[in-house]
């Protein structure tokens, strides 16, 4: 019998060095953002300082390397892991920039109706403390279509002030919703989301609630004309 010819595997295109530095800015946005929690044998105080020169964060790239592959060593072929998709993807990745912010968005919106329920006047003061007065205002007057569900799984975060623990929620929430969009794009921008939280926030899976039209329209990505969570003049 004879055996079967293979069909030639189209040639992978080279990266032009526009691909090459949307690559590698990545990179070193995350780096630069990193949660001291992905690297444990270290300091906190010792990331923040390896951040600051070109020397540690390479030395830094190069562990997180061991976690997350798919983000600091990328195929140069098509496919949906490809470097050559984020460079098309950079209205997203200036989203990154600030991961937490982003993050306080997109929690706000998903538990705007909790937030809502909270009438006590030192509470709500601390509220629009953490949250901004515009963040926590937005999520007062969000429509019920972007609220949360009423079962929106609760997380405790050790701490016995409920206004702290609502905060901690919005963040959380706020930080799986933006993983599971950056995941709807490119897996590496999920994995540079994930790596700016707390490593234990993803042991477990938490389900998608926002759609990613809203998701979109409130990070004002993708030139949305409705934006819920962002300012006309860029404040959040």
């Amino acid at each position: 019998m004879s055996t079967p010819e293979r069909t030639p595997s189209a040639p992978r295109r080279p990266l032009t060095p526009r691909e090459v530095a949307a690559w590698f800015d990545l990179q070193r946005a995350t780096v630069e953002q990193v949660h001291p929690s992905w690297l444990p044998g270290l300091a906190a105080e010792l990331v923040v300082a390896a951040r600051r020169t070109p020397t540690g964060r390479r030395w830094l790239a190069n562990q997180l390397s061991k976690v997350t592959p798919l983000l600091f060593d990328l195929p140069s072929g098509v496919g949906p892991a490809s470097v050559h998709e984020l460079y098309d993807l950079g209205w997203f990745r200036a989203a990154l920039r600030e991961p937490l912010e982003r993050a306080l968005d997109l929690g706000s919106l998903l538990l705007a109706a909790r937030l809502r329920t909270v009438v006590n006047r030192s509470a709500v003061t601390h509220l629009r403390t953490m949250l901004g007065a515009q963040r926590y205002e937005r999520a007062l007057t969000a429509s019920s279509a972007n609220a949360a569900a009423p079962d929106v799984p609760r997380v405790s975060m050790q701490t016995s002030d409920a206004a702290d623990v609502l905060v901690g929620q919005v963040l959380h929430h706020g930080a799986h919703e933006l993983a599971a969009y950056a995941a709807h794009l490119h897996p590496a921008l999920a994995q540079s989301v994930k790596l700016s939280f707390e490593r234990n926030w993803w042991r477990y899976a938490y389900p998608s609630l926002l759609h990613p039209d809203t998701v979109a329209a409130c990070l004002g990505l993708s030139g949305s004309s409705n934006q819920p969570c962002t300012d006309s003049g860029g404040n959040t």
